[in-house]
């Protein structure tokens, strides 16, 4: 079977958009979200060409016993532009910014063995009354699915309940918050499945861990986590979470 050609009408639309994009370019131009120099015009991935592989370089695998998922995969460590990049995508609806964090995560995992016994991803879940424009996580999962052939189910995982932002709580205090506030989704039947659970943001693991335990309840026979970030909890608190910031320091020039 030939293929057919591709209608003028749909070429003139691909050439305008990519018009479009390059004088966006030139207007506002686009940092690296490591080194903030400025972006290749056209390059729809926020990373410079030095910065390009980076995320394989800062990759980090935790394998923690007694957790229910086999293995936390992260990309980028959250820190310094990576951290304000995060930020900016989170809160301040800068949602281009999911084509890098999920690039980032691509580029950190695409030759992992442990793919080959995947088949399903699901985003960690946001509740509705939490004030965004879009599940920054369910973004980056959607791409994911595309570039890494995974079937995504988008709402398997629900929050029962809003909790309060766990990013100034300790590990404990984290795992007893999160415990009772995500339920599934009984539409889905997983039985026997291997599911990837996808975060933007590893701090003590705690949210990931009741994902996992809520999915291997239900039937998933393994959870692998996916996290475009990680953190380190014991370290400053700026370093943690996003919402540990106040709405003056979130929606101001400053990144303290």
């Amino acid at each position: 079977m030939k293929n057919r050609p591709v209608p003028l009408k749909l070429k003139l639309k691909s050439v305008i958009k990519q018009i479009g994009t390059a004088a966006a370019d030139i207007l506002w131009p686009r940092r690296c979200i490591c080194c903030d120099c400025r972006v290749p015009i056209g390059r729809s991935v926020s990373l410079c060409s030095d910065c390009m592989s980076l995320p394989l370089k800062e990759r980090v695998v935790f394998v923690e016993p007694d957790r229910y998922f086999e293995q936390a995969v992260c990309a980028l460590c959250y820190r310094d532009n990576v951290r304000s990049a995060m930020i900016n995508y989170k809160f301040r609806a800068q949602k281009y910014l999911s084509d890098t964090f999920s690039y980032a995560l691509y580029t950190a995992v695409k030759n992992m063995d442990f793919l080959k016994e995947y088949t399903f991803i699901c985003p960690v879940p946001l509740h509705p009354l939490r004030e965004r424009e879009y599940n920054q996580s369910l973004l980056i999962a959607a791409h994911l699915a595309k570039t890494l052939n995974l079937k995504l189910y988008p709402d398997l995982l629900f929050k029962a309940k809003n909790l309060t932002p766990l990013s100034k709580m300790g590990y404990s205090m984290r795992r007893a918050k999160i415990v009772g506030a995500l339920d599934f989704n009984v539409k889905y039947d997983i039985t026997g499945k291997n599911i990837i659970i996808l975060d933007d943001i590893y701090t003590t693991g705690s949210t990931a861990d009741e994902c996992s335990k809520i999915l291997r309840m239900h039937g998933a026979a393994k959870v692998t986590v996916l996290a475009a970030c990680y953190a380190d909890v014991k370290g400053d608190t700026n370093d943690v979470d996003a919402d540990n910031l106040s709405d003056q320091e979130l929606w101001s020039g400053l990144d303290t």
